[in-house]
């Protein structure tokens, strides 16, 4: 029998309840990741077109499983890799989102609830200001602001809306964790693929891609300097790969320490496995800094046991060992970052250079303190101008200031800046709240909340080497965050009053 409409959201097309209905979302997404890489692996077009079957079930018979569906392709990067390999229109790689709209429906519409709003919009709308006001005040601001605002509306606030308006219940918000670790583990597990094989030309049709540069691990004995290659993943930037796996890490722990089932304890295991082993592959220097610190956080918050640590550390840096061991090499150069803006320094070229884009990012700060130069103008207009003026490296051409906050400040001052920082401030301070309100209650929405807080430790602590590229997974992760919030609360308003 149908529960009422106004009481279920999706529920409202009342088809398959009961075990089955509750059980497919769950079925779908691995049998889903299985598919796809077989696919992949033999590079059969009707694999591919069978692995989306599973998806496909998801979205017709359970429409609030469209979050799941979108959380899998979107962490994947499927619709911008789809657009290149097949040289469909530019605009298809958005549509994937569209997905989120059967849920919504359900909920708002056929279900009559509310539209769901969390601690850090209004901070999202107050950053939307700060971006306008920079590309109108700002003595950059022009007609190639207005795409940088644009980017935000679409790969931040209305993600931001649809993903908190549409994850809605702790089960749905588990399986789209299941998702995304599910999708990291894939990148890694290709990634794992390429390395053993060094099958490096092989991009599997994108999901795959390898950054043919290389980079430097050591010296070969009269050949000069020794280059491998660094994969990239579906993402096409090593760097930006390392990240996205990055700030996976503590929600597949998350899933290691709270599922019921021992089979899904050891498969969350194993996706956090090969989500490390995918960092590591990319070689990325910052991406091994915000690891550290990343477990060091874990530690003091009491998300991992202090004892367990050293024990993780060990196990990363025997990882290291059997899987990347150049990326050793590479590493130690860090050793001379302390000297990178002085004369005669021995730090590497790479890590010159980051100074100089950085240096110069603080200069057009300090320059254009309140609104910047204009969003995404010190790339565009001013980076080689004041990189230039550092007499440290020459910049021949527009250079990102490769840090998150050194790149927002000076695009839009310490408005904008004030602004992206109070979206992740509130949701992180309400994140915290929660962990300590669950923490004796029910230890498992404790750790759910420390987990997606220390997600956002990781992407943060990222940010010192990385500008916001790619600001979709950045925003989704903040609306998954804030998603959480939302469901936590009102899970804490159905307490008795005792409680």
């Amino acid at each position: 029998m149908s529960a009422p409409a106004a009481s279920v959201g999706p529920a409202a097309w009342g088809a398959f309840r009961g075990p089955a209905k509750r059980r497919l979302p769950a079925a779908a997404v691995p049998a889903a990741a299985a598919l796809l890489g077989a696919a992949i692996a033999f590079g059969n077009p009707m694999l591919v077109a069978l692995a989306l079957v599973p998806a496909a079930i998801v979205l017709v018979l359970k429409p609030d499983g469209a979050a799941i569906v979108f959380a899998f392709g979107f962490y994947l990067n499927l619709p911008v890799v789809i657009v290149h390999h097949t040289g469909a229109p530019s605009i298809l790689a958005s549509g994937l989102a569209l997905v989120l709209l059967i849920p919504l429906f359900g909920y708002v519409v056929a279900g009559r609830q509310p539209v769901v709003l969390t601690p850090a919009l209004g901070l999202m709308v107050g950053y939307l200001v700060a971006l306008v006001l920079s590309g109108t005040l700002a003595p950059g601001a022009g007609p190639d602001t207005v795409s940088t605002i644009a980017n935000f509306l679409s790969e931040g606030l209305l993600l931001y809306l649809l993903v908190t308006n549409v994850v809605r219940t702790q089960r749905t918000l588990r399986a789209v964790v299941w998702a995304l670790v599910l999708a990291g583990a894939l990148m890694g597990a290709l990634s794992v693929w390429q390395e053993l094989t060094h099958n490096y030309h092989q991009t599997l049709w994108g999901l795959a891609q390898v950054d043919r540069t290389g980079s430097t691990v050591g010296t070969a004995a009269g050949f000069g300097k020794d280059l491998r290659p660094r994969l990239a993943g579906p993402i096409g930037e090593k760097n930006r790969y390392a990240q996205i796996l990055l700030v996976l890490l503590p929600l597949a722990l998350w899933l290691v320490r709270t599922e019921a089932v021992r089979v899904k304890r050891l498969l969350a295991a194993g996706c956090a496995f090969f989500t490390v082993c995918g960092i590591l592959l990319t070689f990325s220097r910052g991406a091994a800094v915000a690891l550290l610190v990343t477990v060091l956080v874990m530690a003091v918050l009491g998300f991992v046991r202090a004892r367990h640590v050293a024990l993780l550390l060990v196990a990363v840096l025997g990882l290291t060992f059997a899987v990347a061991p150049d990326y050793i090499n590479r590493l130690q150069t860090l050793s001379a970052v302390d000297s990178a803006t002085s004369s005669g320094t021995s730090a590497d070229a790479a890590v010159v250079g980051r100074a100089t884009e950085g240096l110069a990012a603080f200069n057009a700060f300090k320059d254009h303190p309140i609104v910047g130069v204009g969003p995404g103008q010190f790339f565009r207009r001013y980076s080689q101008e004041y990189g230039n003026q550092l007499n440290l490296r020459f910049l021949a051409t527009d250079r990102q200031a490769h840090n998150l906050y050194l790149a927002i400040a000076a695009d839009t001052g310490i408005l904008g800046l004030a602004m992206f920082l109070g979206i992740v401030l509130v949701t992180v301070v309400q994140l915290w709240r929660l962990n300590v309100f669950w923490r004796r209650r029910r230890p498992e929405h404790a750790q759910l909340a420390l987990a997606f807080l220390l997600s956002l430790v990781a992407y943060m602590a990222s940010g010192a080497f990385l500008q916001l590229s790619y600001q979709r997974y950045f925003f989704v992760l903040v609306a998954l965050a804030n998603a959480t919030i939302w469901v936590l609360r009102r899970e804490a308003q159905r307490l008795p009053a005792a409680a």
